[in-house]
């Protein structure tokens, strides 16, 4: 019988050795399966949320048309992808969340509530309550803390995620065809019919939109002409895209004294800017006082479509040159001050027939458009908004330099020349007197004295904002011959981008960018643990006792 003191035999000894060998050995066996099941629920994890983000991104920077071959309604449709996504999020975070649910099994000290891997919000409660309380206690190592922090996200994750995609109908892009003005470019001394229509045209839309305030067609971008379609704006939801050529023009005006000349056939030229123009009288007997305003006319159509540029005569007196002959002496409605101007003794002004008006004074107002022409990218929303999302490029030929000098040198013609239906003394009309005078909002014309025309940077922005209004009356194709009442379009086809509705995913680019936001928190958490882990292994197989436990059997990898 052995003492109690004597020594282990060599039998017992190895014996026990041969024990710890084996079940190290298998303690290794052990944290290598964990380390690959850790890799695997990471790789999950990781794999699953950035399918689901660029599935996101996609339908974020276009709406993903949802044609499922089946005979399904649209409610059925939606509820099953909601239900795809949701089991697509389940998966992803379960598989994330492994990692950290294996901190809070082998956390010193820490009591397991049930059913820790569920997402309910019960679960949630009881999560809570007990990790919190560890927490509360001061004896949460750091990787208990960082699982609870990453517990935390996935639980905000699997709340935002799912409402990131979501199956609507929504408008979807579509090629079609698209009917666009075509403008006139061309026009003869001998088939001027389309011009004067469209100056008649312009006259009204003017009135409509400068004068009554109430808009026509499109709402046109500042300074910006393009051909505009055909379209029921009724007719279409969301937006229409097509290629066209774009007009930009920024009017600069300034004013030179005039030359008259008197012709034996054609009437009076006016020599003005290096161009000879109609439109003006010159007084030859007994001739009726007064101011007026009005438009020159370049004397051909093709001199019309090289140059662009408009003129506009205006007759009155100044200061010192009251209306001849009247007691006491009475100003002229416009004063023409230090204008340049040419003084006729037998007065000059506007040539409107039988109702002209005659000033000892007259001073031209020449205006250049200065028109640059490019291609150009245009959308049209369905509330009548035109505008111009591309320009610059190699003009398409759409708008050639001719028609939009017609454009230019004759928008005002008609519109300038119409006398107010009241008008008694002075041949100045509304649209005259809003683009071009002082006080045109108090002023009457059959009263007025001494009314001098606005400065030349108020007088450019007049001439752009109305220009734009005037030209409606030429960019649509609108023609009409004559006196016919028929009126037609011409207009050219071109291929455009249209919407249509359809059943489609969509992105909440809010909900998206918080989704990305807490997917890289959560993976920063995840990769944190993994490597405290790995640290937590080296320590432990320097030591044949566990640190988080004392027992071999608590050592595992991550």
């Amino acid at each position: 019988m052995s003492s109690p003191n004597s020594a282990p035999s060599p039998r017992t000894e190895g014996n026990s050795a041969a024990s710890i060998k084996s079940h190290h050995d298998q303690h290794l066996i052990h944290a290598k399966h964990k380390k690959r099941l850790f890799r695997i629920s990471l790789f999950t994890f990781i794999l699953l949320e950035v399918g689901y983000i660029v599935l996101a991104a996609v339908c974020l920077a276009r709406p993903v048309p949802l044609r499922i071959p089946l005979d399904l309604s649209d409610s059925e449709v939606k509820g099953g992808f909601t239900v795809v996504v949701v089991v697509w999020q389940t998966l992803a975070i379960v598989s994330g969340a492994y990692m950290a649910n294996d901190v809070y099994e082998e956390e010193p000290g820490a009591t397991k509530p049930n059913h820790h891997t569920s997402l309910t919000v019960i679960a949630f409660v009881d999560f809570i309550d007990h990790r919190v309380t560890h927490l509360i206690r001061g004896r949460a190592t750091k990787i208990f803390i960082l699982a609870f922090l990453a517990s935390i996200s996935f639980f905000t994750l699997n709340s935002l995620a799912p409402g990131a995609i979501s199956a609507a109908t929504t408008l979807i892009d579509s090629p079609i065809t698209l009917p666009i003005g075509r403008l006139l470019s061309h026009a003869t001394d001998g088939e001027f019919q389309e011009v004067f229509t469209a100056q008649g045209r312009a006259n009204l839309i003017l009135r409509l939109e400068m004068i009554e305030h109430s808009p026509f067609g499109f709402n046109l971008e500042s300074n910006i002409l393009t051909a505009v379609p055909r379209v029921d704006l009724a007719s279409f939801n969301g937006t229409i895209e097509y290629n066209s050529d774009v007009v930009e023009f920024h009017h600069d005006c300034h004013w030179e004294a005039p030359q008259f000349f008197n012709t034996s056939g054609d009437g009076v030229i006016v020599s003005a800017a290096d161009q000879q123009w109609f439109g003006a009288t010159v007084g030859t007997g007994p001739i009726k006082l007064g101011s007026s305003v009005g438009p020159l006319s370049l004397t051909s159509f093709p001199i019309m479509e090289e140059v662009g540029t408009s003129a506009f005569i205006f007759s009155g007196g100044n200061t010192s040159i009251p209306i001849p002959q009247s007691n006491p002496p009475t100003p002229f409605a416009i004063d023409l001050g230090s204008l340049p101007t040419t003084f006729s003794a037998s007065g000059a002004g506007v040539d409107i027939k039988i109702n002209s008006l005659y000033a000892p004074l007259s001073s031209v107002l020449i205006c250049d458009a200065r028109p640059k022409i490019s291609g150009g990218r245009i959308r049209v929303t369905n509330d009548g908004t035109l505008k111009v999302i591309r320009s610059g490029e190699t003009p398409i030929g759409n708008i050639p330099r001719s028609a939009a000098n017609l454009i230019f040198t004759n928008a005002f013609q008609v519109a300038l020349l119409e006398t107010e239906t009241l008008a008694k003394v002075n041949a100045v009309n509304n649209v005259a007197s809003i683009m071009f005078m002082a006080n045109s909002s108090t002023v009457d014309w059959n009263s007025a004295r001494n009314i001098r025309p606005l400065d030349l940077p108020s007088i450019n922005k007049n001439m752009d904002t109305f220009m734009l209004s005037a030209a409606k009356a030429y960019i649509d194709g609108y023609r009409k011959n004559g006196t016919s009442v028929v009126v037609e379009f011409d207009s050219e086809t071109v291929s455009a981008m249209g919407q249509k509705e359809e059943l489609a995913l969509s992105t909440s680019e809010g909900i998206f960018i918080s989704t990305i936001v807490v997917f890289a928190i959560v993976t920063v958490l995840l990769l944190l643990l993994l490597f405290l882990r790995r640290l937590e292994k080296d320590r432990e197989l320097e030591t044949p006792e566990s640190p988080r436990g004392g027992e071999c059997e608590k050592l595992d990898y991550q």
